[in-house]
């Protein structure tokens, strides 16, 4: 963000670029480009530039435009408020009215009222109170497979200044657009207008924000009618439009609106970001000023919405004038409430809402915010630089005798901190050297460093590690790229050579100065830096589309190098986009010396004329390589009372330690962080007044870093055991799936037996079994028809309707968050050494598994098992699979070196079977495959068998079907007790002889339906007529579904040069198209009904027919229909059509599943 900055210097008027909100506004001013098209135009209208588009509030009308590289369908200026003014002004938004004639959306709409310094490109900008309008770029392409993702960037500008318009179009649509993203820009109301907050419930303020988020719930609504995907859409921001984004993407308010965040050099957490205290307060200042300070709110409320936007103008130059006197009087000036240039201006903020609880966007506090409903995979980062202006400006009124540099308040201001001056203090001593001078290009680098660590740096440190804790993916950088040219030449900075400013990573994804600088600026692109645009913009459209900077994932091959990891993972990294991308460690040291060090002494009760001394060489603190090898934490010692010094030994490591002597006896004899004082001061004798209770909590804190500091490295370093985790899922429900309960039941007895803790196996299944009507021995569950009762003592983790893939998904990915309030809660809360075992039980076709209500595709399990690995969520992973066609689940998917390995009960085209029919309770009551490998593991010696030993035992004994292995072999080598465990804990396990049952009654899992009617019709039931009713049914419906899919698969290579014979054929093929596929399954099932078996039909039309057409050859033609559905339209149909982007209905399945 640039401003032209008048600053008044001996009389004369100084011009000083980007000087106060470079920091964080983001104060961009960007050219019009191609916008300027209106209807009229009629070079445009000639060659049929414009388009329509149908929408939920009526018709729009917008323009193509034509780039240099790509063209895009423009809609600018949509409503998505009433406009927020008169009685509207200061309350939030409402949804528009619908219009009946068709809308123009080819021209921007005003900017919202700009509160800033007198800057002629400002005060040339339309700007109106009635501003709450978007803009949407669109891909303008007749061909495209899939709905596009979809980009909806929050501007910056300290809260007070930008719009929707700073973007240009052209850089916009070559960038981005031209990716297949849709590209959506907001206005929202700024400065106490959009901020105003009045300390009492009938002026909670955060009208700005809740503007964001009807603006949200317009995107959702009604972007499919612009081709895109509402549940595919990422919001950006920059600045403090990257601190809304953080506010959004943790709110309770937001769930469901949006996918993916990307918050670029700003955080919820910075100190500037929510000013509860001191928005109030400036709001006070205006109240008094327009004499609107009433106690009654309705009364305040009536008066400010007749004040003039002038008048809210004077009031914001006061406070803003008053801000900089601070400076200009060295410091001798005390700025009004806790405004500070080093705050960028942002005197009306959001606030902590605490008068509307149940509807607040922000009902706590910011920190405790993110850390209980963060949710969102997030790219968030910095430029290397963030603060160069800020102290480019006070290096400029140094030059001129205005102030001097040393004074560190000017960095670290007084009003931020208790003990304010001990922590400047420590402050100067963590970040100067005491061993050499320090050059003039070397302090201010310092100092903005200092600016940075405190504004920007640090709080999306922390910011990442509250997600990191939740276990999402975070991928951090810092841009570095530095044109010497650009920084001297257009923003005339004193200082040079210090680092990316903020915003230059906008100047290059954007290609335009336009999003800095009110000037029109010309910047020559060479080479290098048209490879850093194609690179920010490939990155961001890949996590838009992916979550996942590198791209989508195919065949694991990565398309950006180096590889971006994700901050989740391992050692906590970041790339560093520079002139050669790097990926490097965060420096966490800068978080424990803000968030730890400062904290402690701001809690203490110093000496009023305590100074700092300088230690002598002997006390110089030494260097420590902990577990992340960054950590750079200093522990402060000179908060502690000390009359000696005690030098201690502890794993190799020196540091140094104080101790109170008040109690001689009590020694502290601990280490506490190392390299804790880089040239800190340690006084002798007390000087400082602590009393016992402020001591205690201290020395707590700062030996529980030691303790846990120094017990790391032997964890990492593998010298302890993995823990054994195990997830359980039996899938179907209903009777005569008895037997699918019955293995998951057996499974968890051996896990349990040999030691396995409950609170690490985790139990899906439906639990309709044990105390079903059917079951004349209530409460109990057999596995074998001389077998005990395996049910006795199994967690009910997640019963009924919460067995279900999301469920699955999240408990897999240790995703506490998303199961809260669901069953018990409990997920796989693994580590990078653990061991994870898999079973799971259930009907199954190609390429899918069944849950009671619905299915999870062989594209969704490996993306979680993906996922698992990325994030180092287990060390090992066996998994065993038990389903028809379960072998499709993993064939040519599962990689062979990530350390997962799984077995299945059958190959990719064939019956998985049952076994062990019981004449009493009438059913069946486990499968081959499953019962197989627990009888070994109820025999063997769990210690000696490896899995490789127990698979081939298995595949030998399972005549039936063809026990499938795949992924990583080497893990097979394993003994079974790395995953089953191997303490006994219930004795030796009854011995089971399958011999005699095996041949007889083994019998494919799709007939068993047809096979237990068959039984019970020879048993001479009493309830013989109706068991031979529902026997003959099941065959007519089978043949009506049999005859359905022939029909629907032959409407679907309607006209195409596919033999339809080629696509009945039954084989083990490949799942060339995950995505397609996923898709496929899961909108025929929602809007006709569930495959079943059958899905192959369709596997094999994905596999011959995508991959001359991407994705569009199938889909469309199952939706495809020659009736159309004349009733009244509902959303869900609307959204059907503008999904697969056919204007036919959804009825001819339909129809057809009705006729028979």
């Amino acid at each position: 963000m640039l401003a032209q900055v008048a600053l008044i210097s001996r009389g004369v008027w100084v011009t000083c670029h980007a000087a106060l909100v470079f920091l964080f506004g983001s104060l961009h001013f960007a050219a019009l480009g191609s916008a300027g098209h209106r209807l009229g135009d009629t070079n445009s209208i000639s060659d049929g530039s414009y388009v329509r588009r149908h929408t939920m509030l009526g018709e729009v009308i917008g323009f193509i435009h034509h780039g240099q590289q790509a063209s895009a369908e423009c809609y600018l200026g949509i409503p998505f408020s009433k406009p927020p003014v008169n009685e509207r002004r200061f309350k939030y938004p409402e949804p528009p009215e619908k219009w009946a004639n068709v809308y123009n959306a080819t021209y921007f709409r005003p900017w919202c009222i700009q509160f800033w310094y007198f800057d002629i490109h400002l005060e040339e900008r339309m700007q109106s109170e009635d501003c709450l309008y978007l803009n949407v770029i669109v891909p303008h392409s007749t061909v495209h497979s899939k709905p596009y993702p979809v980009i909806v960037w929050i501007h910056g500008g300290s809260y007070q200044v930008g719009g929707a318009r700073l973007f240009p179009i052209e850089s916009t649509v070559r960038n981005l657009v031209s990716q297949g993203v849709i590209f959506v820009s907001i206005n929202y109301r700024l400065g106490p207008i959009g901020f105003l907050s009045s300390i009492r419930s009938g002026l909670p303020g955060n009208y700005g924000l809740e503007d964001q988020i009807v603006a949200l719930k317009w995107v959702k609504d009604n972007i499919i009618y612009f081709d895109g995907d509402p549940l595919k859409v990422t919001v950006c921001g920059e600045s403090s439009g990257a601190a809304s984004v953080g506010i959004l993407a943790t709110s309770p308010k937001t769930k469901n609106l949006f996918r993916y965040a990307v918050m670029r050099s700003g955080s919820v957490l910075s100190p500037w970001a929510i000013q509860s205290t001191n928005t109030d307060l400036n709001s006070g200042r205006l109240l008094e000023a327009t004499n609107c300070n009433y106690n009654s709110d309705a009364k305040t409320l009536a008066c400010l919405q007749h004040v003039s936007v002038d008048q809210m103008k004077n009031v914001w130059k006061t406070l803003a004038d008053d801000d900089l006197k601070l400076i200009y009087s060295k410091l001798s000036h005390k700025p009004m409430n806790y405004n500070h240039p080093f705050l960028a201006h942002t005197y009306f903020t959001p606030v902590v809402d605490r008068y509307r609880e149940s509807e607040s966007i922000i009902p706590m506090q910011p920190e405790k915010m993110v850390a209980e409903n963060a949710r969102l995979p997030l790219m968030i980062g910095t430029t290397s630089g963030e603060c160069i202006a800020y102290v480019s400006w006070l290096a400029f009124l140094a030059q001129n005798d205005r102030l001097d540099m040393k004074n560190i308040e000017y960095v670290a201001p007084s009003f931020r901190f208790k003990n304010a001056e001990q922590v400047k203090q420590a402050i100067y001593h963590y970040y100067f050297s005491q061993d050499a001078p320090i050059s003039e290009a070397n302090y201010s680098q310092t100092l903005i460093q200092i600016v940075t660590d405190q504004n920007i740096y640090v709080p999306a440190i922390k910011e990442m590690t509250l997600y990191r804790k939740k276990h999402l993916p975070i991928y951090a950088y810092q841009f570095d790229y530095v044109d010497e040219n650009l920084q001297l030449k257009h923003l005339n900075f004193a200082i040079k050579n210090q680092g990316a400013a903020h915003g230059f990573d906008l100047v290059y994804l954007f290609q335009s100065m336009s999003v800095l600088d009110p000037r029109t600026i010309e910047l020559r692109w060479n080479p290098m830096d048209q490879n850093i645009t194609t690179y920010l913009a490939v990155t961001l459209t890949n996590f838009v589309k992916t979550g996942n900077p590198n791209g989508p994932v195919k065949s694991f091959e990565r398309r950006i190098s180096p590889y971006w990891s994700s901050f989740d993972v391992g050692w906590g990294k970041q790339m560093t986009i520079g002139r050669k991308n790097t990926l490097e460690r965060v420096p966490l040291g800068l978080l424990y010396f803000w968030t730890k060090t400062i904290d402690i002494i701001q809690m203490l009760t110093m000496h009023h004329d305590y100074v700092f001394k300088t230690p002598p060489e002997s006390l110089r603190c030494g260097g420590f390589a902990d577990p992340f090898d960054v950590l750079n934490y200093r522990v402060a010692f000179f908060t502690l009372c000390s009359s000696m010094f005690l030098e201690l030994e502890f794993q190799g490591v020196k540091a140094y330690i104080t101790e109170e002597l008040n109690n001689p006896s009590g020694s502290l004899k601990r280490v506490i962080k190392d390299e804790v004082c880089r040239a800190l001061p340690v006084a002798a004798g007390q000087t400082i007044v602590l009393n016992r209770k402020e001591m205690l909590p201290l020395l707590f804190h700062l030996l529980t870093l030691s303790v846990t500091t120094n017990a790391q490295p032997s964890r990492l370093n593998g010298d302890s055991s993995p823990k054994l985790w195990a997830l359980l899922v039996a899938g179907s429900n209903e009777w005569w799936n008895y037997r699918h309960q019955a293995d998951i039941c057996h499974a968890y007895q051996i896990l349990h037996k040999h030691g396995v803790p409950d609170e690490r196996i985790v139990v899906m299944m439906y639990d309709d079994i044990a105390y079903n009507k059917e079951n004349i021995w209530k409460g109990k569950i057999i596995n074998h028809p001389k077998g005990k009762d395996v049910y006795k003592g199994v967690p009910k983790d997640y019963t009924g309707k919460h067995v279900t893939p999301e469920n699955f998904r999240n408990i897999l990915l240790g995703l506490k968050e998303e199961v809260r309030g669901i069953g018990s809660e409990k997920v796989i809360d693994s580590g990078p050494n653990d061991h994870i075992f898999v079973n799971f039980v259930d009907h199954g076709a190609h390429g899918f598994v069944s849950f009671p209500t619905t299915e999870m595709t062989a594209g969704e399990l490996n993306e979680t098992l993906w996922l698992m690995h990325q994030r180092k969520r287990y060390g090992k992973m066996l998994i065993y699979v038990e389903a028809c066609e379960s072998g499709s689940m993993f064939h040519s998917t599962l990689p062979r070196d990530i350390e997962i390995y799984a077995t299945t009960a059958a190959n990719g085209q064939e019956s998985s079977y049952a076994c062990f029919y019981d004449e009493t309770l009438k059913t069946y009551l486990g499968d081959c495959y499953s019962v197989n490998w627990m009888e070994d593991s109820d025999r063997a010696n769990l210690d000696e068998e490896t899995i490789e030993q127990q698979f081939k035992l298995v595949k030998k004994e399972t005549n039936t079907s063809h026990v499938k292995q795949y992924g990583d072999l080497t893990v097979a080598a394993l003994p079974l007790s790395e995953f089953f465990g191997n303490e006994l804990l219930l004795g030796a396990a009854p011995k089971y002889s399958m011999g005699k049952f095996w041949r007889q009654d083994a019998v494919s899992s799709w007939d068993v339906p047809l096979e237990i009617l068959k039984r019970r019709m020879a048993s001479n039931s009493p309830h013989g007529r109706m068991v031979a009713f529902q026997y003959r049914h099941l065959l007519q419906k089978r043949e009506y579904f049999h005859n359905f899919f022939k029909k629907l698969v032959l409407t679907m290579v309607d006209g195409s040069d596919v033999d339809p014979v080629l696509l009945f054929e039954r084989r083990d093929v490949n799942i060339t198209q995950l995505d397609c596929h996923t898709k496929m399954v899961h909108s025929f099932s929602e809007l006709c009904f569930n495959f079943g078996k059958r899905k192959w039909n369709v596997v094999n039309c994905v596999n011959m027919m995508m991959y001359r057409s991407a994705h569009r050859s199938c889909i469309p033609k199952i939706l495809n229909a020659k009736h159309q559905l004349h009733q009244q339209r509902t959303p869900l149909i609307e959204y059907v059509e503008q999904k697969w982007y056919t204007e036919q209905r959804i009825c001819h399945c339909k129809q057809l599943s009705q006729s028979s």
